[in-house]
């Protein structure tokens, strides 16, 4: 409460502007912590450019002016070398700057930089005697290694992005690059909770959730049950919205301390003085593809396979100089025919009959001996001297009428696949129709108001909708896992930035982000006019969570109905607070911070409501 009191009195007090500014952050870092429990480090989307002046000699130059300019924003700083010679430009917003290096009795040296997220770049001047009028350009040679920052990291740059084909565009895909790293292939056909599911990757054998996501330096992680939102990242751009980004595997600063996985940060595009446009539009379908070798199996002609993606960018000036925008559209719309193999019970098993005659006219070895559980001494104990059923055939009367319509439900075997001994296994084939579109749009406007200052806000929106089929369709669905069904998915994503220079040797970066999911989930026969309660007595005629049939396994054979779990919904949303105070005082560079994270989380998934009671 002191420190709330000391923050109240800072307002009325009279005091230099610099010291007012510098107790102003740490008041409100101090609200900040105050109002939550969760603290984490701070994280960056900006460069770090520093080094030393020297004379031919070697002598340090102290109060040598360096300068920095972006050409394609017009963005400048200045800064002066210290006692020790030595400079340094804190987070810098990522580009191509000029740097140029002034002292008096020497000539003026130009330098072409490349500032890149997350990096701490050096480059180190040796002045030659001379006048001002002489201005020597230097071409900077490129250095893989960071001789001011020990970790191990990975950029991938704006020529790698636009350069490499990417299978629906993914810029996730780019993270194979990465040494170390082991990615999880796109697929629509697993029958596993990835299907569907980018940003998948495991990096030095840690696992996939492990890692940290970063976008424009909000923290951007899913973090609902089960990855419901197919990727674990919470907003996931269009790869023509990626500036750069940089994969740091270990070992990061503490300013990255979240996971023990790799860190991605990832920077958007801005806007420039020049006005830059792109069109676009991808086709693929069922005649530029080969027929995989699983459907030809099964198949007469290739499925539909049809994939469209279409969109644009633009970006320019709002005020030369000043304020710049981007925007970029893009849908992406597939539509495939997938292959479901499946086992359906033949026409003698749906009603009993497992004789010697019926199996060897089936093709089958032979049935196992099927007991009468009401002659076991035990019941249902075929060990405690059950008597088996005349010629292996139940009696009509003895098989249960719910067991006879859930048998109904499944379709006519039309297909052979089980081998010469097994033909009543893998004996039905149908090719679904799987969708998958996807809408997303991203905005994002820069302004610089005052040489001191720097201001950006970004806003992401995207909108999916997936039906993925079961292996029998209808009411007999034929669905094993949550990541099919028919899917919702949304996702929106704002972050606003300001960078402020409150003086030569120290400099303020806040970021206020805020993220929010949402996943829906249905079996495909939700809302049938059956429900589920006419074949499996107990199960409640709710319309919330009706319509297919639960979950029902057939021994050693096969299953079909719905998940229990289906529908279910999850609505994640994260506030965050991020602020940074980079210093140098004398010989350190010293650099603090905070991260407030507020999150929320609205789940429905009611398990047992469509079982059996």
């Amino acid at each position: 409460m002191k420190t709330i009191g000391m923050c109240l009195g800072l307002f009325a007090d009279r005091m230099s502007s610099r010291a007012q500014a510098f107790r102003t952050l740490f008041c409100l870092s101090a609200i900040l912590c105050l109002l939550s429990g969760s603290i984490a480090q701070a994280q960056v989307n900006t460069g770090t450019l520093s080094g030393q002046v020297t004379d031919a000699s070697g002598a340090v130059v102290p109060g040598a002016t360096l300068a920095v300019k972006e050409e394609a924003t017009g963005y400048t700083r200045v800064v002066k070398t210290a006692a020790d010679g030595d400079y340094v430009f804190p987070d810098l917003p990522i580009g191509q700057y000029s740097l140029t290096v002034e002292a008096s009795g020497f000539t003026t040296e130009k330098e072409t930089e490349t500032i890149n997220v997350g990096f701490h770049s050096r480059a180190d001047f040796h002045l030659r005697v001379g006048s001002t009028d002489q201005t020597i350009e230097v071409t900077a040679a490129a250095d893989s290694l960071s001789k001011d920052d020990a970790s191990i990291s990975t950029l991938v740059t704006t020529e790698t992005i636009a350069d490499t084909p990417l299978f629906l565009r993914n810029w996730d895909d780019l993270l194979r690059t990465v040494p170390g790293v082991q990615i999880n292939r796109y697929t629509n056909q697993s029958g596993a909770t990835s299907a569907g599911r980018t940003g998948d990757f495991n990096v030095n054998g840690v696992h996939t959730l492990q890692n940290n996501f970063i976008l424009d330096g909000i923290d951007n992680n899913t973090f609902s049950e089960n990855v419901q939102e197919l990727s674990t990242e919470a907003a996931h751009p269009s790869v023509d919205v990626i500036a750069e980004f940089n994969v740091i595997t270990n070992p990061y600063s503490a300013e990255y301390g979240r996971a023990p996985g790799a860190v991605v940060s990832v920077n958007t595009r801005r806007g420039s003085n020049d006005f830059h446009g792109t069109a676009y539009e991808f086709v693929r379908n069922q005649y530029f593809d080969a027929f995989d070798y699983f459907s030809k199996q099964t198949l007469a002609k290739k499925a539909e396979d049809n994939q469209n993606q279409f969109g644009g960018s633009i970006g320019g000036p709002i005020i030369k100089n000043h304020a710049f925008f981007f925007f970029n559209y893009e849908d992406t719309r597939v539509k495939q025919g997938v292959s479901r193999i499946s086992t359906v019970p033949l026409d003698n098993e749906r009603v009993g009959d497992f004789s010697p005659a019926t199996a060897a006219a089936d093709g089958v070895a032979a049935y196992p001996t099927v007991y009468d559980p009401l002659t076991c001494a035990t019941p249902y104990n075929v060990k405690s001297g059950c008597t088996a059923f005349a010629n292996n055939q139940i009696p009509a009367n003895r098989i249960d009428t719910t067991v006879s319509a859930l048998m109904a439900l499944f379709p006519e075997s039309n297909f052979k696949n089980g081998g010469a001994n097994y033909p009543e296994l893998n004996n039905f084939s149908r090719t679904g129709a799987l969708t998958d579109f996807n809408a997303s749009y991203d905005g994002r406007a820069d302004w610089t108001p005052t040489a001191n200052d720097t201001v950006f806000g970004r806003f992401n929106y995207f909108n999916r909708t997936r039906d993925i089929p079961g292996y029998f369709g209808g009411l007999a669905d034929g669905t094993s896992t949550s990541a099919w069904g028919n899917q919702i998915l949304k996702g929106a994503s704002l972050v606003l930035g300001w960078t402020r220079i409150l003086s030569p040797t120290m400099v303020n970066d806040f970021r206020f982000g805020w993220v929010r999911d949402f996943s829906y989930a249905q079996q495909q026969p939700f809302g049938l006019s059956q429900n589920a309660g006419s074949f499996l007595p107990g199960i409640p005629n709710n319309p919330a969570i009706g319509g297919g049939v639960p979950l029902t396994t057939f021994s050693n054979k096969t299953f079909l109905g719905s998940p229990d779990f289906l529908p279910k919904r999850q609505i994640p949303m994260l506030y965050q607070y991020n602020d940074t105070l980079a210093w140098t005082k004398g010989n350190h560079n010293l650099k603090f911070g905070a991260t407030v994270f507020l999150p929320m989380r609205n789940i429905f998934q009611d398990e047992p409501g469509r079982a059996a009671t």
